[in-house]
């Protein structure tokens, strides 16, 4: 629609998917008149208006940074969840998750890094991927800007207090987040069945 923005039609469609780097790219290309790839980057990583999280379906979207407190509510149990039994699966006990992640917090104070910088600081051979999965999906960290151009699957992490300072993670129960993101997604794709509603959050019958 004329005048839309890519802030306006991430708030819209109640988030992108961002699992593989170019689908976000397209979705507002066919969405934002006069889209350039810069617009997206300078609302993620300038702006800080929009930040990646992984939500709906255990999926990496982009959500308005209004939005984060709600899908995290809604959907981070469940998410944080299966990041937690992939990370055991990766042969990372709870024990070395709280050992590690207290080192790699003190590591990206300030000081975003990729994955295989945090590996080469910490100097262990145990799955760093995992654990910085399971940090992001528990609300400590950020997946941030990539390495490189903006094709590039390497991302900085960074702390997520210190990008949104005044971001509360546990504003609102699971519950209501649940309510908030329903009616979200109704306003955006309705008339919607529920089974459409069960897909689409990933969270089974509500």
């Amino acid at each position: 629609p004329m005048g839309a923005t890519v802030n306006t039609v991430v708030q819209r469609v109640v988030g992108l998917h961002a699992t593989a780097s170019k689908t976000p790219y397209l979705s507002l290309l066919a969405r934002v008149p006069n889209f350039a790839r810069k617009d997206l980057g300078s609302a993620l990583y300038d702006d800080r208006s929009l930040a990646r999280i992984r939500c709906v379906r255990k999926t990496v979207y982009i959500h308005s940074a209004n939005r984060l407190a709600v899908v995290y509510a809604a959907t981070g149990a469940t998410v944080a969840k299966a990041s937690e039994n992939y990370m055991i699966y990766r042969g990372i006990s709870l024990a070395d998750y709280e050992l590690l992640s207290e080192r790699i917090m003190k590591m990206l104070a300030g000081n975003p890094l990729t994955a295989a910088q945090v590996k080469a600081s910490l100097a262990t051979d145990k799955d760093v991927s995992a654990v910085l999965y399971y940090m992001c999906d528990s609300g400590l960290l950020l997946r941030d800007r990539p390495l490189g151009g903006w094709l590039d699957r390497q991302h900085r992490y960074a702390l997520l207090a210190e990008v949104y300072p005044d971001l509360d993670l546990h504003a609102l129960s699971d519950k209501d987040a649940v309510a908030v993101l329903v009616k979200d997604y109704i306003a955006a794709f309705g008339p919607v069945t529920g089974s459409d509603i069960v897909w689409w959050t990933g969270l089974g019958k509500i």
